[in-house]
């Protein structure tokens, strides 16, 4: 990951919890994970958290929404305070991809860096962040596909993030717009397999 100002939050906000005894784990989508992967190393001025992590009794792990409590939101602003970040620069906006439904099997691709051991951020993993971002990149245009270019996915894994856009009940992207966009990125085939599937 890029040595940036995210990054340096990051480890500031574990020496935090480790100095007032708290523990939390954080799913980061977003252009962190983008930079933590080592897919593109333009800087971000945020973090995304999308959730947190729980376990069942039977070990399975599952991303579910999370609160910032009081406690935490304190904390943030205290490492924004020492490290001359605005007050915000971690929040909860990836929190709307769990409303939307998330690829299945996402918690078991999560890549995990442990900031001290009070804080444990798990980032998305490249294809899941594909697929989070061909979505968000068809309803929103730019700023999303250059984080859909920087992946630069074969066409057997923009196939996989297309169909599951299409086929995933919470997301509203349309076949007609979808084979648009494929084929201005230069997928012009998956376009018209998708197209002809749906």
């Amino acid at each position: 990951m890029n040595e940036g100002p995210m990054e340096k939050g990051m480890v500031a906000l574990g020496e935090q919890m480790e100095r007032i005894g708290r523990r939390v784990d954080l799913v980061i989508c977003g252009g962190t994970a983008i930079n933590f992967l080592g897919i593109d190393d333009r800087l971000t001025s945020d973090v995304d958290v999308m959730g947190t992590l729980e376990e069942d009794n039977q070990g399975r792990r599952k991303v579910v929404e999370m609160r910032f409590e009081p406690w935490l939101v304190e904390v943030i602003r205290r490492v924004a305070r020492d490290l001359g970040l605005h007050a915000n620069w971690l929040n909860p906006g990836g929190a709307m991809e769990l409303a939307y439904g998330l690829p299945e099997g996402i918690e078991d691709r999560l890549v995990t860096k442990e900031y001290g051991e009070n804080l444990k951020a798990h980032y998305c993993s490249r294809i899941d962040l594909l697929f989070l971002k061909l979505n968000a990149a068809v309803d929103l245009g730019q700023k999303q596909e250059s984080d859909v270019l920087a992946i630069n996915p074969s066409e057997e894994e923009i196939e996989m993030a297309a169909r599951w856009c299409l086929e995933c009940t919470g997301r509203r992207v349309s076949a007609v717009r979808m084979e648009e966009y494929l084929g201005g990125l230069g997928y012009g085939e998956v376009a018209e397999r998708v197209s002809r599937d749906g």
